[in-house]
């Protein structure tokens, strides 16, 4: 490889490649998100209306990653999976929204350790009859359990851009090819959530990224692959009530919301796209 080659290849790389890659894409905007990344995330307080005392009833999250779990409107007799649960505030989120069972799911060893002493902290011993923690590939779920949930939470693995600039040693290796690589396993995991859910069922798909690759390309290519299985559903009124209370801005995309740190008074960066599954199908 000559010299020159070497070097824009370089350039396309760690630090530098992450600032021009962006800049690229968020043109102007992108110094302000940038600066907002850069800061600690907004936190609030979530009550955890079904919790029994002497128990904790407040998780503190991200306000922007209340928005997904929200979306899928969880009702009383609602069986309900999570995907990629760790560290435990969405899947709160749902059970407290009435859940008659979850499922909390998490591959890695130690962040469903950490998964599990979430749910014990704020649930008691009787709660957690109702809820069930697995440690399976999210990618594969889909071939054991088809058509049971009313909803399906896919938080997936992702990009983490606000983590990255927290990061330099992770910097320092970011590639173009980081989404694109990650991409392939969300998509697997989203497949595997279409299945997952009963027909009339809701799906959300999120990820903390600001890459287009990782976020409403993989719904485009669900839609191409299977687009006749699903329609995208429109936010109820009462989220979007929510949404409002809690400071953030919902910006439309084409097929879901960026919550975003510039606008939403740095909460996010969060990315979701909601949809209700039309027929049975399997893998």
């Amino acid at each position: 490889m000559k010299a020159k080659d070497r070097r824009a290849r370089e350039e396309r790389r760690g630090e530098i490649g992450f600032m021009r890659h962006h800049e690229t894409h968020w043109g102007e905007r992108w110094g302000p998100l940038c600066e907002a990344l850069k800061k600690s995330g907004r936190k609030v307080g979530f009550e955890l209306l079904r919790a029994v005392a002497p128990r904790e009833r407040i998780y503190h999250l991200d306000a922007a990653s209340l928005i997904p779990p929200m979306a899928l409107q969880v009702c009383e007799d609602d069986e309900v999976l999570d995907l990629c649960a760790a560290p435990g505030g969405k899947s709160l989120v749902m059970w407290s929204a009435g859940a008659a069972r979850l499922v909390a799911n998490e591959l890695s060893d130690p962040r469903r350790a950490r998964l599990k002493a979430t749910l014990h902290d704020f649930l008691t011993d009787e709660q957690m009859l109702d809820v069930k923690v697995t440690g399976f590939d999210a990618q594969k779920w889909g071939l054991h359990e088809a058509n049971v949930y009313d909803a399906v939470l896919a938080d997936v693995p992702c990009s983490g851009e606000r983590h990255l600039l927290e990061n330099q040693d992770e910097l320092k290796t970011w590639s173009p090819q980081r989404s694109a690589q990650l991409a392939v396993r969300q998509y697997a995991i989203l497949t595997s959530a279409l299945t997952a859910a009963k027909p009339g069922g809701r799906v959300v798909y999120s990820t903390c990224s600001i890459s287009q690759v990782e976020n409403d390309d993989v719904i485009a290519k669900l839609v191409k692959r299977r687009g006749h299985e699903f329609e995208n559903v429109q936010l109820p009124p009462e989220v979007l009530l929510r949404a409002k209370e809690f400071k953030i801005e919902l910006e439309p995309t084409e097929f879901g919301y960026w919550i975003l740190p510039d606008r939403s008074e740095n909460a996010g960066p969060i990315y979701f796209s909601l949809v209700r599954k039309s027929q049975t199908v399997s893998m």
